[in-house]
């Protein structure tokens, strides 16, 4: 996937832990951004960082003004424990209701990190 530096959240697993986790972003001014587009569509993506400094897919999934959220379990042999997990925006669009002056509401995003139980 590239550079990890664009991230929205880094997410680093502890090193004494081999369970699974179950990550959510929450997208939570739909409303508002709801009042200025008629839709907008991301692809949210769950990456894991390698050692060269890149970054490799996990899982993708389509996060919009109707869902509100996206969820991804990671488990121990997507992500070993101490490494680190990104989630970024890699793709998406919109479409204004009509021509706005000035500025459309950007989106604004919160994230749970649950830990679900020790793995194998």
């Amino acid at each position: 996937m590239g550079n990890t530096s664009n991230y929205l959240y880094n997410i680093t697993l502890p090193a004494d832990y081999n369970g699974d986790y179950i990550v959510t972003l929450h997208l939570v001014n739909a409303d508002e951004v709801a009042n200025d587009l008629r839709y907008l569509i991301m692809n949210v993506t769950l990456s894991k960082s390698d050692s060269d400094g890149t970054s490799d897919v996990v899982a993708s999934k389509w996060l919009s003004l109707t869902n509100g959220r996206v969820q991804f379990k990671i488990t121990s042999s997507d992500i070993a424990e101490g490494n680190s997990a990104y989630i970024y925006i890699t793709d998406g669009v919109g479409k204004a209701l009509w021509p706005k002056v000035g500025s459309v509401t950007n989106p604004t995003f919160v994230i749970d990190v649950e830990e679900i139980g020790a793995g194998s």
